[in-house]
């Protein structure tokens, strides 16, 4: 299956990020790469009638991959704000919980709430790597926050 294959992929350029540096060039190319299967990999499940509960496991498993490798990789080599740590700590938590609860009763979180949400960290965290100005990552908090109270909705709904 072609969609997952490439969903596959981006767990292992996840990895290979963890190997190397954000001041590499290589770091980023892998870095696009993540955030292109990431917007390629469902619209080529859908075209050609692959999806799948294993793929939409699989597209999760590789989205947690790339957020761990940048918040490892990226937000470690920044200068954060002590709000902004403790705003990505929470936000990181209330969606482990939402997604734990909406996935035990069977209900899918790819929203396009979530899909802003991650466009917008994906934007700013090269940002917050090239500037370190914790304030740029506001919007991209408030888009999270606010994918995360319609996740919390949808894992409450009965």
């Amino acid at each position: 299956m072609l969609a997952n294959s490439i969903t596959a992929t981006r767990i292992a350029a996840s990895a290979a990020m963890l190997a190397s540096c954000p001041a590499d060039p290589a770091f980023w190319l892998l870095y696009t790469w993540c955030g292109a299967s990431d917007l390629i990999d469902g619209p080529i499940a859908r075209r050609l009638g692959e999806e799948s509960a294993f793929g939409a496991r699989l597209d999760s498993a590789a989205d947690l991959a790339f957020a761990i490798a940048c918040c490892l990789s990226l937000l470690a080599e920044c200068n954060l704000a002590t709000w902004l740590i403790v705003t990505i700590a929470v936000l990181a938590i209330a969606k482990a919980l939402f997604y734990a609860l909406a996935r035990d009763k069977g209900r899918d979180l790819h929203s396009k709430e979530n899909k802003a949400a991650g466009l917008a960290t994906f934007i700013t965290l090269p940002v917050l790597f090239l500037t370190s100005l914790s304030v740029a990552a506001l919007p991209a908090c408030i888009l999270a926050a606010y994918s995360i109270l319609q996740e919390g909705r949808v894992a409450f709904a009965r």
